[in-house]
């Protein structure tokens, strides 16, 4: 299984190996980072991997500056790269989850209304690609 992680590796030193892993293949950031024995994907037009930008709005049924999750970004970053039969993700709690619930941040006017990201479009967007979501957290807790 390759693993694929987005926005910083290393962990902080304040998180702990045992909630956070230990391995990353890949790093899905907006920006380019160096980080030894990592593979970093960076979210532009350059290589083709910003073409799921169309993709993305399609999905937006209201607010097209809505941008997408890191998360959803290295989705697509995956499967442009990887090209994969099947993702097991870890960390989408609003997104695979109900999309009342999120834990990093108080729940304000509703599901859809926190920051520049739309929940519904992203669980949309995930569900429209065609390939087996596996919800590991499920999985890893069943």
């Amino acid at each position: 299984m390759t693993v694929v992680r987005v926005k910083h590796w290393p962990p902080p030193s304040h998180y702990a190996p045992e909630h956070f892993g230990t391995r990353c293949d890949y790093l899905v950031t907006k920006k380019p980072m160096v980080t030894p024995n990592v593979t970093n994907w960076v979210w532009t037009d350059e290589d083709g991997v910003g073409s799921w930008l169309g993709y993305w709005q399609a999905q937006l049924p209201r607010n097209k500056s809505r941008k997408p999750s890191h998360g959803l970004i290295g989705v697509f970053c995956a499967l442009h790269y990887l090209r994969p039969q099947a993702l097991h993700l870890i960390g989408f709690d609003r997104v695979l989850g109900d999309l009342q619930t999120y834990k990093w941040w108080p729940k304000e006017g509703g599901a859809n209304t926190l920051g520049c990201h739309d929940w519904e479009a992203e669980k949309r967007a995930l569900e429209g690609l065609g390939i087996p979501i596996i919800d590991l957290s499920k999985v890893l807790h069943a």
